[in-house]
């Protein structure tokens, strides 16, 4: 497998490079990330950089993982990242996603989506994309069933974090005879909604 590289709706994705670390550390904060388990180690550059470079690099059990940078025109409005790919058994997961807070209630989440699993099912033939959240994440939790992502359920516990904090893990997945229904629907949350910045 390779990186999705693809266009749709006015939104297209590349390759993540740790080049855009500047561009990160000044669209960010410590904030953006309160529902994460994974977090850059800073909110600079440097910590960025560092953060962005992991996206491309397969994780402590040996599964690749692909990051892309999601942009409007010329303008990065974003990252996202397939990563626990594993072609044995034809399944992965989306996620690390981060859109800059003025593209936020756009379409660019849908079309970025509806940009991987289009590749992710239509060229690399997987059979399960899996995607999931902190359940705390209430915004990030309806906007995933918004986009008609089958809902899964919540593992208490799932993760133990940092401060002995006791992480609720909401899981949704998409399956590849559900693909053309879920693909429809995203095309038409696209075309509903506007791509705008937010002042």
């Amino acid at each position: 497998m390779n990186h999705v590289v693809g266009e749709a709706f006015g939104v297209h994705t590349v390759p993540l490079h740790p080049d855009l670390a500047p561009n990160f550390a000044a669209n960010t904060s410590a904030l953006d990330f309160r529902y994460y388990s994974v977090i850059p180690a800073s909110y600079d550059e440097a910590g960025w950089r560092e953060f962005l470079a992991a996206r491309n690099h397969p994780d402590s059990h040996g599964n690749e993982s692909f990051g892309h940078a999601i942009y409007v025109g010329s303008e990065l409005a974003g990252m996202s990242t397939v990563f626990d790919f594993q072609p044995t058994h034809l399944k992965c997961e989306i996620g690390y996603t981060m859109l800059f807070g003025p593209w936020r209630g756009s379409r660019l989440n849908a079309a970025s989506k509806l940009i991987l699993m289009s590749g992710l099912f239509d060229e690399h033939g997987m059979i399960r994309v899996q995607l999931k959240g902190d359940a705390r994440n209430t915004p990030s939790m309806k906007a995933m069933l918004n986009m008609g992502f089958p809902l899964e359920g919540t593992l208490r516990c799932f993760q133990h974090l940092s401060g002995g904090y006791r992480r609720d893990v909401t899981f949704f997945s998409v399956l590849d005879h559900e693909w053309s229904r879920v693909k429809a629907h995203l095309e038409e949350v696209c075309r509903q909604r506007p791509l705008e910045k937010r002042s």
